[in-house]
């Protein structure tokens, strides 16, 4: 194949739409419904702004020449795909680096072990210094910086080896893959002292692991880094594999670091479903009138459970901006534990059924009755009545 620029240009732009859809969700959450815009929501949208700029110089480099071979392109067509290549080098640095960052702080918000918050700290210094490192290699590693995309052959100029900029991007992406792998183990390590379900435990774990499904495409991208030796000839061609890979890692970081913090949405959206397919007596008949709960508590059948028990914690409501509560989801505490641990703030209350209730108070009159019939201490004999009335009775009494 000759032309594989739309191949790169497809990648771009489905990367642009899916990022800014996945980065606005994250927005909407952690503004509206967390009510808790973090230091990592601000690196994420640094982020995508660093990305938005490798993506705008990788779709204006396929426009021009980027993977073509160099014999269908002019000097000139040429010349402006490696310019656009030049400064996708640059974002694609600035974003890495970012991405780490923001994935770091997203961990320290959940992260209560000193031993992982060192960790993840550390992580994070490397990854800032290594990208400062590697776009300062990037940027100057010509001498004049405009020799590197310059094809006039009347203009000169000096540039490191191509081996030791390639050396460098070995070193580079293997750091990357390290972190990001080290984000996928730490989520693990991280909710399995938690408080919830096992269930529970590998869902969430799962979904803040997703932040480093990126380093897939790292690994991937590894053997295609050689194609980055020799910047002159038949480099837009040779490199396309490297550039897809280099969109798809940084593409998939941003988008699978952003679902991970989408839980709260998810979980309304499940509500707004559960609720749209209720169960039948929650719904009231077009003949019924407004709902009342008394109403249809009586409707229930007899096999309903006759009581139901009701926890809430204001202590829970208070610290609903706690990151560990609301991206966590921690399940809410047994009544047991509760009492066990003393914690204040909770309060149950019982709803009985009110067929139940009718029911004890019935039972409750014909005990009343039959004790009245029966004459038993306490109620009022039929015999104590007539000797208010007649004589004759107050005899009979007086015979027993």
């Amino acid at each position: 194949m000759e032309d594989r620029s739309g191949s790169v240009l497809a990648i771009a732009l489905t990367f642009l739409i899916l990022t800014y859809i996945t980065v606005g969700l994250r927005c909407y959450v952690r503004i509206f419904m967390v009510k808790g815009f973090g230091i990592d929501d601000y690196c994420m949208v640094v982020t995508l702004c660093f990305f938005t700029g490798y993506l705008v110089s990788q779709i204006g480099g396929a426009l021009h020449g980027t993977g073509v071979r160099r014999e269908k392109l002019t000097d000139e067509q040429a010349q402006t795909a490696l310019h656009f290549w030049f400064f996708c080098e640059i974002f694609y640095t600035l974003s890495t680096c970012m991405l780490k960052i923001a994935v770091g702080f997203f961990l320290l918000r959940i992260t209560v072990v000193q031993m992982h918050i060192w960790l993840i700290r550390f992580i994070m210094v490397v990854s800032a210094i290594v990208g400062v490192a590697y776009t300062s290699v990037v940027i100057f590693q010509c001498k004049p910086v405009s020799f590197w995309w310059d094809l006039n052959p009347n203009h000169h100029g000096t540039c490191l080896s191509a081996t030791l900029v390639m050396n460098f991007t070995f070193v580079v992406s293997g750091l990357n893959a390290f972190a990001d792998w080290m984000f996928a183990i730490l989520p693990v390590l991280i909710v399995k002292d938690l408080h919830m379900k096992k269930r529970m435990k590998v869902i969430v774990a799962s979904v803040i692991a997703l932040a480093a499904v990126g380093s897939t495409a790292t690994i991937i991208r590894l053997p295609y880094t050689t194609s980055l030796k020799g910047y002159k000839g038949d480099f837009l061609y040779r490199t396309t594999d490297f550039a897809i890979w280099s969109t798809v890692e940084v593409g998939l970081g941003i988008t699978a670091g952003s679902i991970a913090t989408l839980r709260p949405l998810m979980k309304q959206a499940l509500e707004i479903t559960r609720s749209a397919s209720a169960l039948p007596w929650s719904k009231p008949s077009l003949n019924s009138g407004p709902l009342q709960s008394g109403t249809q508590l009586g409707t229930l059948k007899p096999s309903i459970k006759k009581s139901i028990t009701i926890t809430t914690s204001r202590a829970r409501r208070e610290s609903a901006s706690s990151d560990e509560e609301i991206i966590l989801g921690r399940s809410q505490p047994s009544e047991a534990w509760q009492q066990q641990q003393g914690l204040p703030g909770y309060v149950t209350s019982t709803v009985l059924d009110e067929r139940e209730k009718r029911q004890i108070s019935e039972k409750s009159r014909q005990h009343k009755t039959e004790r009245e019939r029966r004459g038993s201490p306490g109620g009022a004999s039929d015999s104590t009545l007539d000797s208010k009335s007649t004589g004759k009775a107050a005899k009979v009494h007086e015979r027993f």
